[in-house]
This record gives C-alpha cells, structure tokens and sequence, in this order.
C-alpha cells in the first residue's frame, strides 16, 4: 500500500496572490498570475508531485497534491 504526502497551491486571482504549502516547510506567498501558477505546477511536477484533486469558487482556486513517500 503507497504512503502519501500531500501540499496544497492556492490560487486568488483577482488579487494575484498564490500560496504554496509543503510538508515540513514554512508556507510560500508569493504575486502572481497565470504563468507563475503555471510554473509552480511544473516545477511540482518534476519534484514527483502530482493534482489529486482541485476547487474552485468564484476568483479562487485551489489544488491538492500529493506524491508518493
């Protein structure tokens, strides 16, 4: 059975404000729009994380990630 660890990027975009959480790790806030949540999720991508899941409501999104331990 696979053990998980999970991190959450967080998107308002009418604020551009993105924030990133990771285990172990103070949290990341940073401005930006599209091409920095783009590259966020690429550079995730490259550490082995993968979108478990994602929401949406209104100017906010939000994404799950996990990655096997």
């Amino acid at each position: 059975m696979n053990q998980w660890e999970h991190a959450i990027l967080e998107w308002i975009w009418a604020e551009n404000q993105i924030q990133l959480f990771l285990p172990n790790q103070p949290p990341q806030q940073m401005n930006g729009s599209y091409d920095l949540v783009l590259q966020y999720l690429n550079d995730l991508g490259q550490q082995g994380w993968e979108v478990a899941t994602s929401s949406a409501a209104g100017n906010w999104l939000l994404w799950t990630l996990k990655r096997a331990l």
